[in-house]
């Protein structure tokens, strides 16, 4: 299954061997770090709500470390091999060939994956993740390839990295309502062929020194603060007039628009009572959901509204 590529080429030539497995690479490891990856790839694509590229560049690159372990994090790993156990109990037929294993196609030393687990079935070769979720928000029907995109992009990261395997099986534990379900990624060479030209690039960006540009998301925000923990309280910085006005003007507008929301949470608590959602006109809302202080917390679940543009407005 010899993926097409794009631009030069060179993703079709890496990926029309067997790919390496081995052992060599620890997720986690300083090693591991440098490597792209298919937890990495979302953010490189700028579709994680977790990443964005000037973090993982930066995770890369060595100049932060990758993200402790967090509650979410923690309770996948504990999971993961009941998961994986469970969807064997679901599929007798299938056979395991391994768990854990690193993955690496030819004369591409910077790419890898490492699939939960990958098992041969029906006569193909196929990978199956683990995955955990307190609820199926986002989610779509089983049996389908509606899962969210950042999955269906690392999914189709592993793909490329193990040529041989024709599809990953997404097994999904949730939490609310406490079920099993799959979702199926099929392979798509042209597009195996196209994340590893976009990720090649991404790299030689990393080699060469080149950062992204800042952006606005929380993932570069906490990447610029990790990166300076120390304050020397003997320095001074100047900054521009315009940043000044910007930054002050944001913090009044952030300050003000936090007391509006918490009173609009607060009508909006009050007038559910007990109730888990809040709809409107068959849309939902928001959702309530216990906090770790023992009470509960109000999440949107709905598209925030988009500003009108000048074109919308004259329509």
């Amino acid at each position: 299954r010899p993926p097409a590529g794009t631009g030069d080429g060179r993703g079709a030539r890496g990926t029309t061997g067997a790919g390496r497995m081995s052992t060599a690479f620890k997720p986690g490891s300083p090693e591991w770090a440098r490597l792209v990856t298919a937890s990495k790839v979302a953010g490189i694509l700028s579709i994680s709500p977790w990443d964005s590229q000037y973090k993982v560049w930066c995770v890369m690159a060595g100049l932060i470390p990758p993200d402790p372990e967090n509650e979410a994090m923690r309770r996948g790993n504990m999971l993961e091999d009941a998961v994986l156990n469970w969807w064997l109990a679901d599929n007798p037929d299938a056979i395991e060939l391994g768990r854990q294993v690193t993955c690496q196609i030819p004369d591409e030393p910077w790419a890898a994956a490492t699939p939960d687990m990958i098992v041969t079935s029906g006569g193909d070769t196929e990978i199956v993740d683990a995955k955990t979720a307190s609820d199926d928000e986002g989610w779509g029907r089983p049996g389908t390839d509606e899962a969210p995109k950042y999955y269906i992009a690392s999914s189709m990261w592993q793909l490329a990295m193990h040529p041989e395997a024709a599809r990953v099986r997404l097994a999904v534990l949730f939490g609310r309502p406490f079920t099993m379900r799959e979702y199926v990624i099929e392979r798509d060479d042209d597009l195996c062929g196209a994340l590893i030209d976009r990720c090649r690039a991404f790299h030689e960006t990393v080699v060469s020194g080149v950062m992204p540009p800042l952006d606005d998301s929380v993932a570069t925000y906490e990447a610029v603060r990790a990166q300076h923990p120390d304050i020397d309280r003997d320095l001074d910085v100047q900054i521009t007039e315009a940043q000044a006005s910007d930054w002050l003007a944001s913090k009044a507008a952030i300050e003000s628009a936090d007391r509006w929301h918490r009173g609009a949470t607060t009508v909006l608590l009050d007038q559910m009572g007990k109730a888990r959602r809040a709809m409107c006109d068959g849309l939902v809302i928001a959702r309530r959901q216990p906090h770790a202080s023992g009470s509960v917390s109000l999440v949107r679940v709905a598209p925030l509204p988009q500003p009108a543009t000048d074109q919308g407005d004259a329509a």
